[in-house]
């Protein structure tokens, strides 16, 4: 069992920073279905609903990656995580506020 696994020793640093980032990545992705049954069990959504929020997520994933990835070539990768995550946590704040308020 060892010997398959004992090609990977010894590989760069980045190759294994990589393949952890990837797992954690892909964990990440796993709450996509956990968040269509809580839409539409918990929250009452239709699944129609439910699956145009989590199309309209995905498909703004990618030009938001985009633009992540030029603004951290510009600006440097800490401050725009630290924009990003307090405007993250004002989304919270705000969802947290109006939680339960008539649309």
């Amino acid at each position: 069992m060892n010997k398959p696994l004992s090609i990977y020793r010894g590989l760069p640093q980045p190759i294994y920073v990589l393949f952890f980032s990837t797992i954690i990545n892909a964990v990440g992705i796993f709450v996509y279905p956990f968040l269509t049954l809580y839409l539409t069990r918990r929250l009452g959504y239709s699944a129609l609903e439910a699956g145009t929020y989590m199309t309209f997520a995905s498909v703004l994933y990618v030009p938001g990656s985009m633009i992540g990835s030029k603004l951290a070539d510009s600006i440097g990768r800490k401050p725009v995580l630290v924009i990003f995550q307090l405007l993250m946590d004002l989304c919270f704040l705000l969802a947290g506020i109006f939680e339960g308020s008539e649309a």
